[in-house]
This record gives C-alpha cells, sequence and structure tokens, in this order.
C-alpha cells in the first residue's frame, strides 16, 4: 500500500494529470492519495479500499480525458462539415459551401464580400478550436494537435490576404465591368441577327 501511495504521489503534480485531476470535484487525487494514506497498515480490507479508491480516480480521470479530446474532434467534425459540398455533410449542414454558392450568380463584387465574410468565420471557428478546445489538454498533447492546426490556420491566413488584395486592388470591378461590356456587346449582336433573321423571314415567307 505504501508503494501505490509513492506511485500516485510521484504522478500528482505532472501536467497530463493535474489537467484533468482539477475538473474532479468528487474524490480527485488529493483525497484518494489522503485514503490511500490513511490504510497504510490496515491490511488486506485497507488494501481493497485503497485500489477500489484508485480505480474509481482513473475512471473518472479518463472521462475527462476523452471529453477533453472531443471537443477538439467535435469541433474539427463541425468545420469540416460547414465546408463539406456533398448532402452528406453532417453535423453543420454544408453551411460555409452553401453561403459562397448561394452568390455564384451575382456580381464578383458581391461574391467577394461573401467569402471574406466565410473566410473570417472560417478562422474564428479555427481559433476556437485552439484557443479553447486545444487548450484544455494537457502540454503535451496541446504541443501535437497545435503543430497539426497550424496549416490550416496558414491556409486561412493566406486566403484572407488573397481576398484583400483582391478588394483593395480595383481588380474585382475591373473584372465585372469588362463582363458587363462583353455581356452588353453580345446582346447587342444578337439583337442585331434576330432583326436580320426576321427581315429574312419575312422576304422569303409569302405573305
Amino acid at each position: 500500500m505504501s508503494f501505490l501511495h509513492g506511485v500516485l504521489q510521484s504522478v500528482k503534480e505532472d501536467d497530463n494529470v493535474t489537467t484533468y485531476n482539477k475538473h474532479i470535484t468528487q474524490n480527485n487525487l488529493d483525497n484518494v492519495l489522503r485514503d490511500v494514506f490513511s490504510k497504510i497498515g490496515t491490511g488486506r480490507n485497507g488494501l481493497s479500499d485503497s485500489v477500489t479508491k484508485v480505480k474509481e480516480w482513473l475512471e473518472k480521470y479518463n472521462d475527462e480525458v476523452e471529453k477533453k479530446t472531443r471537443g477538439v474532434t467535435d469541433g474539427l467534425s463541425a468545420l469540416i462539415g460547414k465546408l463539406r459540398s456533398d448532402v452528406s455533410s453532417g453535423v453543420a449542414g454544408n453551411e460555409y459551401y452553401k453561403s459562397v454558392e448561394g452568390e455564384a450568380t451575382k456580381d464578383l463584387g458581391t461574391q467577394l464580400a461573401r467569402w471574406k465574410g466565410t473566410l473570417g468565420s472560417i478562422d474564428s471557428d479555427v481559433q476556437s478550436i485552439a484557443n479553447i478546445q486545444i487548450n484544455d489538454l494537457d502540454d503535451t498533447l496541446k504541443a501535437q494537435l497545435t503543430h497539426k492546426l497550424d496549416p490550416v490556420k496558414k491556409v486561412v491566413e493566406h486566403l484572407k490576404g488573397v481576398a484583400t488584395k483582391m478588394a483593395e486592388g480595383g481588380k474585382v470591378a475591373e473584372v465585372d465591368t469588362a463582363i458587363t461590356e462583353k455581356e452588353t456587346l453580345v446582346k447587342e449582336r444578337i439583337k442585331a441577327k434576330s432583326q436580320e433573321l426576321r427581315e429574312t423571314l419575312t422576304i422569303i415567307l409569302p405573305q
């Protein structure tokens, strides 16, 4: 039993333990240590009680670890669902994809404004995962997941930068103007050809 107490005491201040133990409100590790210490020298019954206490604490500890890691995976799953285009996206129902797709027939300026707004929402989701869900994990796991999330953050920042440059550079307005001019020209030519066709038909067809 002294050995059991010594093992628990040695890990008590480990970050992997304290990160999750602080969320256990009843029978946390401090309480378990006191119980185990009080049972030293009480024989087989004391050992059995101590093992039970430790087992209960480990179950609660594992529950906390699972809850915190699930927070990260749920956050990532929700973001993926918002970005996907297929109907089986699950949780978030293609929110970001639909937001951009819904502007597809509008002028480029409107599309770009929507895209910038959507990027802002994506960035907010990514920051939430990084600063809230991942931040709740122990330092080792936090470092590993932060490293994995960094490329995603860089892509979002790059896309935001590109969208901002396009808006500031006036390129969108130029393209919109060019498209409108071409569209007007095509319509005028279609109208002229239609008129020619009507006139031709009038001559050919018997009165």
